[in-house]
């Protein structure tokens, strides 16, 4: 099982490990054509700390669920 805290939160792999795709403007045009997600190219990956998640809509019995079947 690895470390999950060693693991980059956006992307794959060990947050430590060098992007080899980062600056592959090609590849990323080619992609973001194949998708047909043109925004792909002008949305740049926002660090963990800038994003904010809405409160949950699980009920408090919906929630009790999902810790009972995934852990805290």
């Amino acid at each position: 099982m690895m470390d999950r805290k060693n693991m980059s939160w956006n992307g794959w792999g060990q947050a430590s490990a060098p992007n080899e795709l980062a600056n592959k403007d090609e590849l990323w045009t080619w992609l973001a054509a194949e998708l047909g997600m043109p925004s792909l190219l002008a949305t740049p990956a926002h660090r963990l700390d800038d994003i904010t998640l809405p409160k949950s809509r699980l009920t408090e019995d919906e929630h009790a669920a999902f810790v009972t079947m995934l852990g805290a």
